[in-house]
């Protein structure tokens, strides 16, 4: 018992002594790291220049989708299309032959004509018609302008156209009054010089005539007169 005392206390004392001998140990090491660090330079690099690259996430593929098989639709059994029935010929009754009605015939009684007795009459006196006889109008005759006795005085005929030579026959329509005046003067046919025209409806329209005549009378009438204009060579 006394020396487990004795060698209690002798590793109690030695304790202390282990522990400071480990903490110096510590403390060479620690300062020769620190003088390491200090006492050495780092070497000096060239950087290195750094490229920035965009990438696309790959996208991720997708899943595929496989289309479930679809059941197989059994086939309908196949039916037999329905006989068509031919149909049955049909029988065409004879019709009955029509019979002709019968013509009723009106028998009209046959009349039977009477018998007059003939009756005398008396003959009347025929008549002599008595013939008219149509007596025709007596001819007119046409009133006349170039009797003697008239006087009438010839146009005068116009000193420009003497001097251009305008030579010509004129011809116009008179009327001519009971009393053998002229009640009017027309142009019915030019000579083709207006001068010569106007100087001959001025000289007719002086002009006495003779009246037109039916029978014995005196009526009203037209005559053509014609007016000649002629230069003398």
């Amino acid at each position: 018992m006394i020396y487990d005392a004795v060698s209690y206390q002798q590793n109690r004392s030695g304790w202390p002594v282990f522990g400071g001998v480990v903490l110096l140990h510590g403390v060479v090491l620690a300062g020769m790291l620190n003088y390491q660090s200090v006492v050495a330079k780092p070497e000096m690099t060239a950087a290195t220049p750094m490229t920035v690259r965009w990438v696309t996430p790959a996208e991720e593929p997708k899943p595929e989708l496989k289309a479930e098989p679809q059941p197989v639709a059994e086939p309908e059994p196949l039916t037999p299309p329905p006989e068509v029935k031919k149909p049955s010929p049909v029988k065409m009754k004879p019709k009955p032959p029509v019979k002709p009605k019968p013509v009723v015939r009106q028998v009209q009684p046959q009349i039977k004509p009477k018998i007059v007795p003939p009756v005398s009459v008396p003959a009347q006196p025929v008549k002599q018609a008595s013939e008219t006889v149509d007596i025709a109008p007596p001819p007119v005759e046409a009133p006349k302008f170039n009797a003697a006795y008239l006087s009438n005085p010839a146009p005068v005929y116009p000193r420009r156209s003497r001097m251009l030579e305008e030579e010509g026959v004129v011809k116009l329509k008179v009327h001519v009054s009971a009393e053998g005046n002229a009640l009017g003067v027309q142009l019915f046919k030019s000579s083709g010089f207006s001068r010569l025209d106007d100087a001959a409806l001025a000289a007719v329209q002086n002009w006495r005539f003779v009246p037109a005549k039916r029978g014995d009378q005196s009526i009203e009438g037209w005559v053509i007169v014609p007016v000649s204009f002629k230069l003398r060579s």
